[in-house]
């Protein structure tokens, strides 16, 4: 018959071998605090909940090493119980904080309720063997009772589920069904070592391995969140919302962004402004303007199709096409023409002066000095707009 002392050899390798993981998940888990604690898209709340589950991780590994270390350590029986009972109390407080850390809902009552009577089950298996005991050779086994344990884990995956089901809801397929088999390979590794009476070391790993898994995979779909609403606020900023153009913002940042000389590229700028815009103001009020406003911009987006528009204030626009000096031109009619088509059908008349500069008169010159002699080109169509006596605004 195997004693004690004869299990000693055979068992030096494993215990060894069990270790060494035991230490690599060890420093794993704390290089994954490090990096949660310098990620600066994490608010102070999600810092702290991570790094909590990170810590009762650790916890979780120490007690689960020694729970199987002690089994070789004379006249360490109470030592070796608490270390079991440790083991076994973290994994459904774990499962709490996972469901608190996915902010879908706080931690229903049913379930802290089965926390707290498996912390007081297996604390108190410590002196009954409910759970677990100590047999020969000071081997860990179930006790009687285990089955109550294995119905409050049942109880934590269930609504851990629910959470990931919830979580789940706004990111890809791809991610359901990973978080699904994570999932299905933490339950496995759980139900493995619980089959086994504890001599295949399962559980520990694979909730280790999940559980890091999941904390990358949330940083991925937050920051795939963030993302989405910085592109969202972008397209805000960068869209005039009166219009639907190009807003004065995009229009600062194509100057900037284009503020080498033009030298042998062919494009055409145009400085577009409404006649009257003041006098509708005036007389009808600022909600016919819009109108103006609104009603100008399709014109001009029917004329400008597939080029960049631009509302750079009130009444002004400004448009950049690339092209040769006659496709301005062509452009500068088709505009005209526009003009008169939608007059036809609207009530306020709309009147544009438009100023046209193509880059090869200031070659040396960037795209602001361009949109400058659009501009005034654009003022001196705009002056005889008012030198008529009818558009005169001193008479008005």
């Amino acid at each position: 018959m195997i004693n004690k002392i004869g299990m000693r050899p055979l068992s030096q390798l494993y215990l060894s071998h069990y270790t060494a993981i035991i230490a690599v998940l060890e420093l794993s888990l704390f290089g994954m605090i490090i990096l949660i604690s310098n990620n600066r898209h994490y608010s102070h709340q999600k810092k702290i909940l991570c790094n909590f589950n990170l810590i009762l991780l650790l916890i979780y590994n120490v007690a689960d090493w020694a729970s199987v270390i002690l089994t070789f350590v004379d006249n360490s029986d109470l030592l070796h119980l608490t270390a079991k009972a440790i083991s076994y109390i973290l994994p459904p407080v774990f499962c709490c904080f996972v469901i608190r850390m996915l902010r879908q809902f706080k931690c229903p009552k049913i379930l802290l309720s089965v926390v707290v009577a498996n912390t007081i089950f297996e604390i108190a298996s410590i002196f009954t063997g409910w759970c677990f005991r100590l047999g020969p050779y000071n081997l860990l086994h179930h006790g009687s009772y285990h089955s109550f344990f294995t119905f409050c884990w049942v109880v934590c995956l269930i609504y851990v589920a629910k959470a990931l089901t919830l979580y789940s809801k706004s990111i890809s397929l791809g991610s359901k069904f990973f978080i699904a088999y994570m999932f299905v390979f933490v339950a496995a590794g759980v139900l493995t070592q619980d089959l086994s009476d504890g001599y295949i070391r399962t559980a520990g790993l694979t909730i280790n391995i999940a559980f890091t898994i999941l904390i990358l995979d949330y940083q991925i779909i937050d920051l795939e969140t963030s993302d989405q609403t910085i592109n969202q606020k972008e397209r805000i900023i960068l869209t005039d919302p009166l219009t639907g153009l190009k807003s004065r913002y995009a229009y600062e940042a194509l100057l900037k962004n284009d503020a080498s000389p033009l030298r042998e590229r062919q494009l055409t700028a145009f400085s577009i402004d409404i006649n009257g815009l003041k006098h509708v103001n005036d007389t009808y009020g600022h909600a016919a303007g819009d109108i103006l406003i609104k009603s100008a911009a399709q014109i001009i987006q029917k004329t400008f199709v597939g080029n960049p528009c631009y509302r750079t204030g009130g009444d002004e626009f400004a448009v950049v096409v690339y092209g040769s000096e006659d496709r301005g031109q062509e452009l500068l009619e088709k505009l005209s023409k526009e003009e008169q088509r939608a007059n036809q059908n609207l009530q306020l008349k709309v009147s544009l002066a438009a100023g046209m500069a193509f880059s090869q008169e200031n070659p040396n010159g960037n795209m602001k000095e361009l949109m400058i002699i659009a501009d005034q080109r654009m003022y001196n169509d705009k002056r005889k707009y008012y030198m008529d006596p009818k558009h005169d605004r001193r008479r008005r």
